[in-house]
């Protein structure tokens, strides 16, 4: 049943990951007539209005109390799959992100860095260290050490942010290792970096639910117990088709995880 213009207010998550994965409903909601407004992070705004599933939504980091209790309905953005249920029995496709590199600029050194023509392998090895699942899913930066000595001709892009001053000191030994930090100020150009890499290595965090989005190559790199939303077995996700998943065999084991990788890497060369 068409709901007219009936207004819904959806309450965006926790998460700049679950909002990116989530989002793909917001096309299906709209297509029952609701006039939809979205809270949102100020960071991931830019990013979300280049979805064009977002057109018509109002998205801000900040309503009124007056302005949300106008709205006939409220949800939380995770809830949609839920509420959804009845009415499709299949994941929708990653929310659509329209990068203009006219609007979206990459500051001049980071440009300088990307154009050149070697293959770039953007990486996350941790999350946000608040998260109550960080201590399993994120892997120590000294890991990744045979990695960036076995591909010494490609260029890593660290895509995170706030890094210690020891992960700073130990990538400082790689000359072909890039802290992104300094150039990535909004989410906008975290993507537009992104969409520029070949691959990207990436543990259960953002970075993997916007390589995801775009469909750059991703390797996900899983605890023994991961996260619900990928599984606890196989190598890929009807989440997003360009994931491949690499999962520990044995709780807190990374070696077996890395070496899969290693050799993953070696068959695009």
């Amino acid at each position: 049943q068409n709901s007219g213009q009936k207004k819904l207010f959806i309450i965006n998550e926790d998460w700049f990951g679950d909002d990116i994965m989530f989002l793909r409903y917001i096309s299906i909601i709209k297509g029952y007539g609701f006039k939809i407004s979205l809270s949102a992070h100020k960071n991931i705004i830019n990013l979300l209005k280049t979805s064009p599933y977002l057109d018509d939504v109002e998205v801000n980091s900040k309503f009124s109390n007056k302005s949300i209790l106008e709205h006939d309905f409220k949800t939380n953005l995770m809830s949609l799959p839920y509420i959804l249920s009845e009415k499709t029995n299949f994941i929708p496709k990653p929310l659509p992100l329209n990068l203009n590199e006219q609007k979206i600029l990459l500051k001049k050194n980071l440009t300088k860095l990307v154009n050149e023509k070697k293959y770039k392998i953007g990486l996350s090895w941790r999350g946000n260290p608040s998260h109550e699942r960080d201590k399993i899913r994120s892997i120590p930066v000294q890991f990744l050490s045979k990695i960036f000595k076995e591909f010494e001709k490609c260029k890593f892009f660290v895509i995170q942010k706030k890094l210690d001053p020891m992960e700073i000191n130990f990538l400082s030994n790689f000359k072909n290792v890039i802290n992104c930090d300094d150039y990535l100020d909004d989410f906008s150009e975290t993507a537009m970096l992104v969409s520029k890499m070949n691959q990207i290595i990436s543990v259960d965090t953002v970075l993997a639910h916007l390589s995801g989005s775009i469909g750059i190559p991703t390797n996900l790199l899983l605890p023994k117990i991961p996260d619900w939303r990928w599984g606890l077995s196989g190598d890929s996700t009807d989440w997003y088709p360009s994931v491949l998943i690499f999962r520990q065999s044995s709780i807190d084991c990374w070696e077996n995880v890395l070496e899969k990788l290693s050799s993953n890497l070696s068959k695009s060369f």
